[in-house]
């Protein structure tokens, strides 16, 4: 996936660089692989202002059941938009 970030980045022109942040151990004791940091730049006045764009790339599609859940707790006002939210299926 990284792959394809840095090739669209690439493609806008940007240049770019990837950083690999190792391994994170699981609950279960499992070692699971990060994807690497993507780091971009595009261009380099130094007149001009920084920003700075931090997002997820790695990210799943949301199930049926997630969506259901985020329904309700929406739909009851159960749900604060100033809070995170971690649910385990």
């Amino acid at each position: 996936m990284s792959e394809f970030l840095v090739s669209e980045l690439e493609t806008l022109g940007a240049s770019v660089e990837t950083r690999d942040v190792g391994m994170q151990q699981m609950h279960d004791g499992t070692t699971l692989k990060l994807p690497p940091v993507v780091l971009a730049t595009y261009g380099n006045d130094p007149a001009k202002k920084t920003v700075l764009v931090y997002g997820h790339y790695d990210v799943q599609p949301v199930s049926k059941i997630f969506k259901g859940f985020l329904g309700i707790m929406y739909n009851s006002g159960e749900a604060k938009p100033d809070h995170v939210y971690v649910i385990r299926l």
